[in-house]
């Protein structure tokens, strides 16, 4: 077997109603747009599509299975949103409460009125830091929150929304820590991940940093930076000095870290079997009730945004389906990281859908994960009908 043969060679189960989505899967190989990568979809409750393909490292030829964890990027902020709408769901947290009256020092420098619910949609305003903080305390996570507390936000909280791209994680997470009593990733292992058996990680464990597989930049990517355009994008990115790039997500101190915006790691199958849980039972465990369900994909906003200069919809910490990011079309809510990396659930067609790939691509719009999407979306209407 030759080794582009081997590369392309696919682990993993379709059910036949879904073999479209096993031959988007495949082109994207084809095409030279992969090196590795997995899929998976739950329809009705049940795994319906688990594929993984490729090397798990381009010097290595470990194959990439549907067991191999991946650095999701941003897609981390769906996990983190969904516990918070757990944490609301279950009668903890308030949405239209100010932050305040759960996080006290937050109420410095004109936020005392900020809403829970503008932490969720982009809308506080805290889109970086006046005083940016070190490498290493980033990672202790103390003084980024001290440093949130004390920002004065970038207008008036409420009025506009601007992709919160490091911040969105140290204002939810606090909110959380503040609220449940433990982190972020503690709350995740034990009332997510744990309950599901689901391998999805805020802060990864050391038992399981051997089966994580690197996130690659193409060539000539530089550090990787997303096409931000809008008039608050340079703003994000003076939080960290050095700054960190985004290949750091390989490195054992951040992986191991909890930075609720950016570091999840998580295989296919489990993002998507944490989305199926949100919108249906999976194996007799639910996450969200339908009403929170409801909340979750109504929208909150929708417009340009003012950091990443595209039009942009949100609901409660989640995304909507915009150009930009079609999800699964109308109805559905999900999650985007950098590179391709994404997470949704449609409730009106019973679909949960995660793509995990490790070539990371550019832009805003990601034509693999598009093309596997439409698929999935496809066969479950042409199996509905």
């Amino acid at each position: 077997m030759s080794r582009a043969e081997r590369d392309t060679r696919l682990d993993g189960y379709v059910d036949p109603r879904f073999v479209s989505v096993r031959e988007a899967f495949k082109e994207g190989f084809a095409q030279g747009k992969e090196l590795f990568a997995a899929v998976a979809v739950y329809h009705r409750g049940a795994l319906v599509v688990d594929l993984a393909a490729g090397a798990r490292d381009p010097l290595s030829q470990d194959p990439y299975d549907r067991g191999t964890l991946q650095p999701v990027l941003s897609a981390t902020k769906g996990i983190t949103a969904l516990a918070a709408n757990m944490l609301a769901d279950r009668g903890r947290l308030d949405l239209d409460r100010p932050v305040a009256s759960y996080w006290p020092e937050f109420a410095r420098e004109g936020k005392s009125g900020t809403s829970v619910r503008w932490l969720l949609t982009h809308e506080s305003g805290v889109l970086g830091l006046d005083r940016a903080v070190s490498q290493e305390q980033l990672l202790d996570w103390a003084p980024g929150v001290e440093q949130v507390a004390e920002q004065a936000p970038d207008w008036r909280p409420g009025t506009q929304h601007g992709y919160h791209a490091l911040t969105f994680g140290f204002l939810v997470g606090e909110l959380i820590r503040r609220v449940a009593g433990m982190t972020v990733g503690e709350y995740v292992a034990r009332e997510i991940s744990g309950p599901l058996h689901a391998e999805v990680h805020i802060g990864l464990p050391r038992d399981a940093a051997s089966r994580v597989a690197p996130a690659c930049m193409p060539a000539l990517a530089g550090q990787g930076r997303l096409a931000d355009s809008g008039p608050y994008a340079a703003r994000v990115l003076n939080s960290i000095s050095p700054p960190l790039k985004l290949t750091d997500v390989n490195r054992p101190d951040v992986r191991g870290a909890e930075l609720p915006s950016v570091n999840g790691i998580a295989s296919a199958r489990s993002l998507a079997r944490v989305f199926g849980s949100m919108i249906g039972s999976i194996d007799g465990t639910r996450c969200l009730s339908p009403q929170a369900v409801d909340g979750a994909r109504g929208e909150q906003w929708r417009g340009r945004d003012l950091v990443m200069g595209v039009e942009n919809a949100m609901r409660l910490g989640f995304l909507l389906p915009s150009e930009w990011c079609p999800l699964g079309g109308p109805g559905s809510f999900g999650t985007a990281g950098f590179g391709g990396s994404r997470a949704w659930a449609n409730p009106d067609l019973e679909l949960a859908f995660a793509y995990t790939p490790n070539l990371c691509s550019l832009g805003h719009f990601d034509h693999r994960e598009t093309a596997l999407s439409r698929a999935t979306v496809a066969c479950a209407r042409a199996a509905r009908s």
